[in-house]
């Protein structure tokens, strides 16, 4: 610890003055016993306060005496011994006789009321700040608090805007004349089940509602498939959980009899492997007039 630069930080200037909190109290009279340094520094500033206060007075009267000697016992908060109050009376007295100015005792008396009058000013100011602090510390929670609100409720109407958007779109591909629908029922030895696929004639691109299929394993995903005449071709893998409420929009499917599901590893696979799930014929091949 850095004893001179804590020393020239004014602290124990503000202790003897009683300008510091009961946690900073503690703090100096633990570093006090600890270092010898800190504990003359604060005799020293006690002395010093002491040698204001009598320093124009040849005779100081007695109540003056005794209270500022009994203000400066209070704020070092420790009990004097005999030989303790022994050397300040000689201190005191040290101080009386040494050159210095009269003046009369009314001044002497307003130079220490004016150190009690501090004194108290110091406590009502850290008093004073403390409460304008905590006051400071819950308008900024108060704000935080009004903000995080804000922010949640822009976020919970950016999400309801993007459903929004998302339900019109969908409502735009069911109407839409172009879109041509096949549904896929399930095959012998697989769960039941089922799906739809809107293909648009126009775009070409497929959509399959996976509602009604069940939850997929582990490491597992549903590819679509699409036949055209001998050929199976990937049509895209599709997401369960939540994004099976909506329609998912998979790859482009130029020409197609038939639509198939199976189960695949995840990500998909170019060539079918897994268990066929649901199966599908093209009854129309489109609404479009």
């Amino acid at each position: 610890m850095d004893i001179q630069a804590y020393i020239s930080s004014g602290i124990i200037e503000n202790y003897v003055l009683g300008a510091t909190t009961p946690e900073e109290n503690a703090e100096i009279e633990r570093l006090a016993q600890e270092y010898p340094e800190i504990q003359q520094e604060i005799e020293a500033n006690k002395h010093a306060l002491l040698a204001y206060v009598l320093d124009f007075a040849e005779e100081p009267p007695a109540d003056i005496r005794d209270k500022v000697l009994s203000k400066l016992d209070q704020l070092a908060d420790e009990e004097e011994t005999d030989d303790d109050n022994f050397a300040i009376e000689k201190e005191i007295a040290d101080i009386q006789e040494a050159p210095s100015r009269q003046l009369f005792p009314f001044k002497t008396y307003m130079v220490a009321a004016s150190f009690v009058l501090l004194v108290a000013s110091f406590s009502a100011n850290v008093y004073f700040y403390s409460q304008w602090q905590q006051t400071k510390d819950n308008l900024n929670v108060a704000l935080l608090d009004k903000q995080m609100m804000a922010n949640t409720l822009k976020t919970k109407t950016t999400q309801q805007s993007q459903v929004l958007d998302q339900v019109k779109e969908e409502l735009a591909i069911l109407k839409s004349p172009a879109i041509a629908s096949v549904k896929l029922a399930s095959v012998d030895g697989a769960p039941p089940c089922s799906a739809k696929i809107y293909w648009d004639t126009k775009t070409k691109y497929v959509y399959i509602d996976a509602s009604k299929l069940p939850e997929p394993p582990k490491n597992k995903q549903y590819q679509l498939w699409y036949i055209d005449g001998k050929n199976t071709v990937d049509a895209g893998v599709f997401d369960m959980g939540k994004k099976s409420d909506h329609l998912q929009k998979l790859k482009l499917v130029p020409n197609a009899q038939a639509f198939a599901v199976t189960l695949e590893k995840m990500g998909g696979v170019p060539k079918s492997e897994g268990d066929l799930y649901a199966l599908g014929k093209m009854e129309n091949e489109t609404r479009e007039n």
